[in-house]
Formats: structure tokens, C-alpha cells, sequence
């Protein structure tokens, strides 16, 4: 994250980070610590995985993608296999 964008949160910052902290099953203190300490929440995982195991996206706020190398290898292997089996 950014330095300072906690430090100057607008309210869409702290909402987002509520319901991502939810959804990972944690409190808000204990999902912002998984930030500060490099890390990132994994949905398809349900867990949390340091910033490297993430790839890379301009396009996303924080320049990796939202769900894991691991996880995003497993979709494609599973779609290409749907696709070949038919």
C-alpha cells in the first residue's frame, strides 16, 4: 500500500477495508496488520499469502492481482481442461 494512504483514508478506504476484513473472517486491526506486514488476502485460498505469491497488474490500486499465483493457475488449468474434454 501506498505510504500515508492510511493516514489519510477517506471513508471508501475504511468501508472497503471492513468488508474485505469480513469476508476474510478477521477483525479490521488484524487485517490492516496483514497489510502493514506485506501481505495479501486470497478468496479461492481463504488465506492470507505475501505480496510475491500475487501477480503483477497495472490496472489493480496496488499493482498485483486479487487472488493468488497458486489459485489463478488452478482456474486456468481447470477451464483449459473443461474446454479440452468436451
Amino acid at each position: 500500500m501506498p505510504d500515508g494512504v492510511r493516514a489519510v483514508a477517506m471513508g471508501s478506504y475504511i468501508g472497503v477495508w471492513k468488508r474485505v476484513a469480513t469476508r476474510a473472517g478477521v477483525t479490521l486491526d488484524e487485517y490492516l496488520a496483514h497489510l502493514d506486514a506485506g501481505e495479501s488476502w486470497c478468496a479461492p485460498c481463504g488465506a492470507f499469502h505475501p505480496l510475491a505469491a500475487f501477480g503483477l497488474d497495472p490496472s489493480h490500486p496496488r499493482g498485483r492481482r486479487s487472488i493468488c499465483r497458486e489459485a489463478h493457475n488452478r482456474e486456468q488449468r481447470a477451464k483449459y481442461k473443461a474446454k479440452v474434454t468436451v
